[in-house]
């Protein structure tokens, strides 16, 4: 089992509206490598990582526990959602994907090893029922009966999906290629068919990589990559507006969270975080203090994340 000295770093976020301030209420001096994370309230949260480890805090990240322990040789978990405080799912490398009924406590494959093995980068869920995994090899996987079964997209994407997925409702989706590229896809009727959107950077920036997708609202998407760029959709991804500032540098957007069509937060490299409360017309900076790059963001509402 690997443990891993002080990389994580999870911060409070504390009036926002006015101060603008972080309040780091963690610094890790032996902990797991994270992922991804999420949490369902200002209180309850998990995040998974390396050899399937998953930790849980239920009083706002002042403390946590880690409610599966890594397995030497298990394959490394990338992403985690919930549908509610009990029912959550998490993907993994290899073609596993994991649900809790329990909160987190415990956890079982539900993923279909025998027929799907790439690796799983992101996980969209959509209800306790429908779910969207996406990974290398051009895979995505469905499941419409809570991991029961899984059916996987037959169309031809011909690249790995590991820039990002997301899902505004069970048929309004996009998933993306972190290639230098561009490449986005989007569907409106839950993956039977998919359109692929090229997404432009700005002229002189000199890498098109996307790093996130973030879904919300009815129809709101955004995108982050390279260079801080970040694109906002309000058509569920059929067409895309160039947000904000960017920089010409070798920094790069890393996650996203959309609490609803008009508030996003976006978070990089050297710990900077970006809010808006406008759809992307105007973007706050709220860099965070330890200039670290966040591993994940997720707000709970305008105030605390």
């Amino acid at each position: 089992m690997k443990r891993f000295l002080p990389i994580l770093w999870i911060a409070a976020f504390a009036a926002l509206s006015f101060s603008q301030d972080w309040q780091i209420i963690k610094v890790g001096d032996d902990v797991y490598k994270p992922n991804e994370g999420f949490f369902i309230d200002a209180n309850t949260g998990w995040y998974v990582g390396s050899e399937g480890v998953v930790v849980k805090t239920t009083d706002g990240a002042e403390t946590y526990t880690v409610v599966r322990e890594p397995v030497d040789g298990s394959p490394t978990w990338k992403d985690v959602a919930f549908a509610n405080a009990n029912v959550g799912y998490a993907c993994a490398y290899g073609g596993f994907i994991f649900k809790t009924t329990d909160g987190g406590l415990t956890w079982t494959n539900v993923g279909d090893t025998t027929n799907y093995t790439a690796d799983l980068i992101d996980i969209a869920v959509v209800d306790e029922n429908i779910v969207y995994a996406a990974g290398k090899s051009g895979t995505l996987l469905k499941t419409t009966d809570g991991g029961a079964s899984w059916t996987k997209s037959d169309f031809a994407f011909g690249k790995d999906l590991d820039g990002g997925l997301g899902f505004c409702n069970a048929n309004i989706g996009v998933v993306a290629q972190d290639g230098n590229d561009g490449q986005t896809w989007y569907t409106n009727d839950g993956g039977a068919t998919w359109n692929e959107v090229l997404l432009t950077f700005p002229p002189g920036t000199n890498s098109s990589r996307i790093y996130d997708v973030c879904a919300g609202g009815d129809s709101t998407i955004v995108v982050v990559g390279y260079h801080y760029v970040k694109f906002v959709s309000q058509d569920g991804g059929k067409t895309y507006t160039q947000s904000g500032d960017y920089t010409f540098e070798y920094e790069r957007g890393i996650t996203i969270d959309i609490l609803d069509e008009n508030t996003f937060f976006v978070a990089g490299t050297e710990g900077h975080v970006e809010k808006t409360t406008d759809g992307g017309a105007t973007w706050t900076t709220i860099d965070a203090p330890s200039g670290r790059t966040p591993t994940f963001i997720d707000f709970i509402d305008v105030n605390t994340g």
